[in-house]
């Protein structure tokens, strides 16, 4: 919409007799590279009728392709992510990536010219609760009162030590900081070198505080009453009794331990009957490795595509930083 600080997105649709049929999204970015910004784009949600994926014909060849039986006119995917890519592209988006999930990432690379950045390798991380192994082996139901009481005290115990010793001093309050000192801690982070979306105080705004549909929740954490840190975190259902809390992006001060943000974060959501937390980082990271210091597992690895030009190719020749967060993407 045309609240986006990057400027308005786009929507691009397939219809049969007035009927749609297929959808994709375009969501602008602003985006920073090795210091210079750019005006990008997110592909994000995509959907195509079951009944037209194999059956359907475009009433036009694409543009791109005139052959009626390459994939640009045989693919009502293809079709839309070629178009809402020229739109944006004709209005001066130079940067356009997306992390595909596994059934449109081929058609992504074989047949509508993005890459993968292969030397990114950002991981999802999990950290199951005892719940999560109740739901997959109900034969454990009879115990699980005992051992949730055993979890949620083994936790607050480890969130006592640890404060004792880590981060002394450090303030933690559950709410969105002013926007003056986000601006100021955006000011003092921003990477001089590396890939990483514009995050000063409209940003985290535009992209949680006013977000439509869901709802987050803000951890800030502060030293001499300056902001040194911000988390953003979601709870939701996926069903069945199943609580998920998702990291969704921070921006700390390097000095803040991350292992101590993430006990704060499964210290405040113990009596909410968590399903699991997750989020994404880079496998080498060091906010990997305090993840897996605390209990959390590397699952799988997230691969984030760019539409390939001589420009982005330039861009990103050189391996850096990137900083591609849960919250960079519409994933949650």
């Amino acid at each position: 919409g045309s609240h986006n600080p990057a400027g308005k997105g786009y929507i691009s649709l397939a219809t049969v007799d007035d009927r749609v049929v297929g959808s994709i999204s375009l969501t602008k970015k602003r985006i920073l590279i090795n210091g210079e910004e750019y005006l990008g784009a997110e592909i994000g949600d995509s959907y195509t009728s079951i009944s037209i994926r194999r059956r359907g014909r475009p009433f036009h060849l694409s543009p791109f392709n005139d052959n009626p039986k390459s994939y640009l006119n045989r693919s009502v995917f293809g079709q839309l992510v070629s178009d809402v890519r020229r739109r944006a592209e004709v209005d001066g988006v130079s940067i356009i990536y997306c992390s595909p999930n596994a059934d449109s990432y081929a058609s992504f690379i074989k047949n509508l010219n993005f890459f993968d950045l292969e030397w990114c390798v950002n991981t999802l991380f999990m950290r199951p609760s005892l719940g999560y192994f109740v739901k997959r082996y109900p034969s454990l139901e009879f115990i699980s009162p005992l051992f949730r009481g055993i979890e949620s005290f083994l936790i607050k115990i480890h969130k006592s030590i640890h404060s004792r010793i880590f981060n002394r001093g450090i303030i933690y309050k559950y709410s969105m900081p002013p926007e003056s000192m986000i601006n100021d801690l955006w000011n003092r982070l921003k990477p001089a070198i590396g890939f990483s979306l514009v995050r000063d105080s409209t940003y985290w705004r535009y992209r949680y505080t006013n977000h439509p549909l869901a709802e987050y929740s803000f951890l800030s954490l502060y030293e001499n009453n300056i902001l040194v840190g911000i988390v953003v975190t979601r709870l939701y259902s996926i069903g069945d009794g199943k609580n998920i809390v998702s990291i969704a992006e921070w921006m700390c001060e390097s000095r803040i331990g991350f292992g101590s943000i993430l006990i704060e974060i499964v210290n405040y959501y113990r009596d909410f009957d968590i399903y699991y937390f997750n989020f994404w980082t880079g496998i080498s990271s060091q906010e990997a490795k305090a993840a897996r210091r605390n209990m959390f597992f590397s699952s799988k690895r997230i691969p984030i595509i760019f539409a390939d030009t001589e420009q982005v190719r330039s861009l990103l020749a050189n391996e850096f930083e990137m900083k591609i967060y849960l919250g960079s993407t519409d994933n949650v």
